[in-house]
């Protein structure tokens, strides 16, 4: 499972040392002592690896090419392994930063992501590598809107900014306060987006003027999607601060989703540049086995052993770098499905999480197959859609949970109180009452008393949970 990609441009100062003693540096200077590999002693090396067969880190070096690619592989619970991928095409000055997670049972686990992008970004900024995004410089704190730079906005609007990155554009709300912080926000999408901030209220009030009213202030944060100023989305203000921080969060998730989506050349991958070596590898021994075939028949032999030996190799990497490719493909076909004219468009009501609407959808279709006579159009054209939308039935598996966290109920303990605020709840004590609020919106709301009194109470508040917000 791919969990994040990107592509940065690197400046003239960084060299192939620089770069190979910077990962490491990466990884020795780890905080988490498990994460890192011990004994590593670089003396130039272009092509070695460090570690162990389940815990290493390899350097490769694709000399045709000006091409250096790292790959830092670590074991993770339940038997997958989460791979850190760095490659640098020193011809082209750009360097591709991939993570994937692929292991045991990976498709029963739900999808996994990541806080913000890798810190490995932050040290490119302290070291002055990265290149600037044509007019913006690649950072990791944001970059205040003042009157100097106020065209800035009329090249996004118009689509006279040519980034190759998002431009993520927070406007001041009506009391002149940020609608996420702003800080965390720059740090977390680092190497992924741009994070553009009105330095106050007024000079949202003069951007409003220089463009003549045409950009869109419906929502405090808009992010703008290389290609044109209509690839657009906003995120409205919310003014408690469990939903500010579920907005920071959705954000993130955004930027990084859409990064991940973007196609990348098989030569800024490492399963890409493995198979282009092995590929030249092959070539070249074919051609020494030619000439060795009219000298020694002895060496011939010799030699088609290790041929094979190398064509199993190619064949384990090709099977793997597949299984990646279907996955890219899966996350282009999510981005390139939401740009298609939808069979519904959403309203008003915002997601409390990312696919919540979908999966209520989904899960009424499900339902309402029950009452529609089997192998009709109606049936035929609900079938369809259930699995032309990857229905995850997740209302029914919190339907379940629900029900087991309530049976027998008695009082509210620790532990049951932590998983009912996993999945949603904001618990508030009212007199002999906890209130239960999905997701701090207090039109979906329900009590339930501090103290059980018979083993059908919980039963009951479970059915009223469930018919509330599942």
């Amino acid at each position: 499972m791919l969990l994040f990609s990107t592509i940065l441009n690197i400046n003239n100062t960084m060299t192939p040392d620089d770069f190979i003693q910077l990962v490491i540096d990466w990884n020795q200077n780890d905080p988490h002592p498990e994460a890192v590999i011990p004994g590593i002693i670089w003396n130039g090396e272009r092509n070695i690896r460090y570690g162990n067969e389940r815990f290493w880190l390899d350097i490769q070096e694709y000399s045709s090419r000006d091409i250096i690619a790292i790959r830092y592989e670590k074991p993770e619970a339940g038997g997958k392994k989460r791979d850190t991928d760095y490659v640098m095409n020193f011809r082209e000055r750009k360097l591709s930063i991939r993570q994937t997670l692929n292991g045991a049972g990976e498709s029963g686990f739900r999808e996994e992501r990541l806080d913000g992008t890798p810190y490995f970004i932050s040290m490119l900024i302290e070291q002055d590598y990265l290149e600037p995004d044509h007019e913006l410089p690649v950072l990791d704190q944001p970059i205040f809107i003042t009157e100097d730079n106020m065209h800035l906005i009329g090249d996004l609007f118009s689509g006279r900014l040519h980034c190759e990155l998002p431009v993520i554009l927070v406007s001041r709300t009506a009391s002149n306060r940020d609608p996420v912080d702003i800080a965390r926000l720059a740090r977390r999408s680092r190497g992924a987006a741009h994070v553009l901030v009105e330095e106050n209220r007024n000079i949202g009030k003069k951007i409003r003027q220089f463009l003549s009213g045409k950009n869109d202030y419906r929502s405090a944060v808009g992010i703008y999607y290389p290609g044109g100023s209509e690839k657009k989305q906003f995120f409205r203000y919310h003014r408690t601060r469990f939903r500010r921080q579920l907005l920071l969060k959705e954000i993130v998730d955004t930027i990084i989703r859409y990064n991940s989506s973007r196609t990348v050349d098989s030569l800024y991958t490492w399963e890409g540049v493995s198979n282009a070596l092995i590929n030249d590898s092959v070539k070249e021994n074919r051609s020494e086995k030619e000439a060795a075939a009219r000298e020694v028949e002895e060496l011939l032999e010799l030699m088609n052993q290790e041929l094979n030996q190398l064509n199993q190799r190619l064949n384990e990497l090709t099977t793997v770098n597949q299984n990646l490719s279907l996955e890219n493909d899966r996350l282009k076909g999510s981005q390139k499905h939401a740009e298609k004219l939808p069979v519904l468009y959403l309203g008003d009501e915002e997601e409390f999480f990312y696919g919540e609407i979908r999966e209520l959808l989904l899960s009424t279709l499900s339902d309402s197959l029950k009452s529609i006579k089997p192998r009709s159009r109606r049936s035929d054209v609900i079938h369809d859609i259930l699995r032309s939308n990857e229905y995850t039935r997740l209302n029914e598996q919190n339907q379940k949970e629900i029900k087991n966290l309530l049976k027998g109920y008695r009082t509210m303990n620790g532990p049951l109180k932590k998983k009912l605020t996993d999945l949603g709840f904001v618990i508030t004590e009212e007199g002999k009452h906890y209130k239960l609020t999905y997701y701090g919106d207090d039109r979906y709301w329900t009590s339930i008393p501090k103290t059980g009194s018979d083993s059908r109470e919980g039963k009951n508040m479970a059915s009223t949970i469930n018919n509330l917000v599942f």
